[in-house]
């Protein structure tokens, strides 16, 4: 069993949003000191999910294999019913299971506010990734070819697990 006693691995300023791994209910891995000199930035995700991975590995569980609990049925719910994928599956995935959450089902703030539900005081959310690649028809400023150029979208968004949320959903 792991200590109840953490301390956060990333110092972070007061103007983040979201969470780092180690402000879940139930702590999900061993904390790290933070070096001198480091930035009191807002860590990113892939820092986020990789630290918890790594911790995890540390005390010895391997996140990957079954990370659910008997009885969840499944992949994690966006509150449309649409299954998570990618990272966002096995994240949720591992912080359900760290927190003791026993709803596999994730909402925005406003996502809850419009079913009714609000979030409980206190609660803390978790990230999800959104990531989308799609080709745009640019004209050149100089030549005027229009060329197709590849882009790419990668944001995260904070959710919050429907056992946080209170009222009608």
């Amino acid at each position: 069993m792991l200590s109840r006693e953490y301390r956060p691995p990333f110092r972070a300023s007061a103007s983040c949003r979201m969470r780092t791994p180690a402000d879940a209910r139930a702590p999900l891995f061993q904390a790290k000191e933070p070096t001198r000199g480091q930035d009191h930035r807002c860590p990113l995700p892939a820092e986020i999910i990789t630290a918890a991975i790594i911790d995890r590995l540390d005390a010895g569980v391997r996140p990957w294999v079954k990370p659910w609990r008997p009885g969840l049925g499944g992949r994690p719910l966006r509150v449309t019913g649409e299954p998570y994928r990618g990272i966002n599956c096995f994240w949720l995935w591992l912080v359900a299971e760290g927190a003791g959450y026993h709803s596999r089902t994730w909402m925005t703030f406003k996502q809850a506010d419009a079913l009714g539900g609000k979030v409980r005081q206190g609660e803390r959310s978790e990230i999800a990734i959104f990531y989308k690649s799609y080709s745009k028809a640019v004209a050149s400023s100089v030549t005027g070819v229009t060329t197709d150029e590849l882009r790419r979208v990668l944001r995260s968004y904070a959710v919050f697990n429907a056992d946080q949320i209170e009222g009608a959903l």
